[in-house]
C-alpha cells in the first residue's frame, strides 16, 4: 500500500496535494488532522530533505576526492572508511 504524508502550515482553507501517478485515476481517502504537538518538531526538522540530501552530496564528492588521492590504498579501507562516514552522518540526522 502506497501512503503519502505532508505537514504544511496552513494559512487559509484551502490545500492543494500532488498525488503519484499511481494513484491517478482512482479513489483516495483524504484525513486531514491536526499536528501532533509531541512529534511535530522532529517531523518539521525531517522536511529538510533537501539539505540532507545536498549534504549527502557533498560527503560523495568529498569521499571521491580522498579515494583518487589514496590511490594505493587497498579498496576494502576505502568501502570501510566510507562506510563508517556514511553511517556517522545518518545516525547525527535522528
Amino acid at each position: 500500500m502506497q501512503a503519502v504524508r505532508k505537514i504544511h502550515q496552513i494559512t487559509s482553507n484551502m490545500v492543494t496535494i500532488s498525488v503519484p501517478e499511481t494513484f491517478q485515476n482512482g479513489w483516495v481517502e483524504i484525513i486531514i488532522l491536526p499536528l501532533d504537538e509531541t512529534n511535530s518538531s522532529r517531523m518539521v526538522q525531517n522536511q529538510g530533505w533537501r539539505e540532507q540530501l545536498a549534504r549527502a552530496t557533498q560527503i560523495r564528492t568529498k569521499i571521491a576526492a580522498r579515494r583518487n588521492k589514496q590511490a594505493l590504498t587497498p579498496a576494502v579501507d576505502i568501502i570501510n572508511q566510507t562506510r563508517e562516514e556514511r553511517n556517522e552522518y545518518f545516525d547525527n540526522l535522528c
